[in-house]
């Protein structure tokens, strides 16, 4: 009996803290990004009252965006004061809320983050659809 106690307790805490661990990334913040959206600009002149299409520009957009971002340490709310931004080779997207819009073609080569004052957190994708 006094060999059973012994493991029982170490087993609880074991649970307890694999419990803790998946929590903890249940609850992270984490990027997931919308991919294969299409972004339409035109431009219009408009002349005596004519009104004449002049050019028409598409470019493939995703949209990458923040989850779980109460989850950081130095975010208290979602109206905070912070910047959302990502880093694909010379090119920077910044946002001062929890979405951007990127070309499709970054996606995959681009670094995420999360910056408020003085402190920084990169954040990772954890899915793309």
């Amino acid at each position: 009996m006094k060999y059973i106690l012994p493991i029982l307790i170490a087993s609880t805490l074991i649970a307890c803290t694999k419990r803790d661990d998946l929590n903890s990334q249940l609850h992270s913040a984490e990027v997931r990004i919308n991919d294969g959206n299409t972004l339409t600009t035109s431009c219009y002149l408009i002349c005596n009252g004519d009104t004449t299409k002049a050019s028409e520009t598409q470019e493939d957009i995703a949209i990458p965006y923040i989850v779980n971002i109460a989850s950081i340490p130095f975010i208290d709310s979602i109206d905070d004061d912070y910047e959302f931004f990502c880093i694909s080779g010379s090119n920077t997207y910044s946002s001062y809320g929890a979405m951007l819009y990127i070309p499709s073609s970054e996606v995959y080569s681009s670094s995420y983050f999360i910056k408020k004052g003085d402190q920084q957190l990169e954040l990772l994708i954890t899915q793309i659809y």
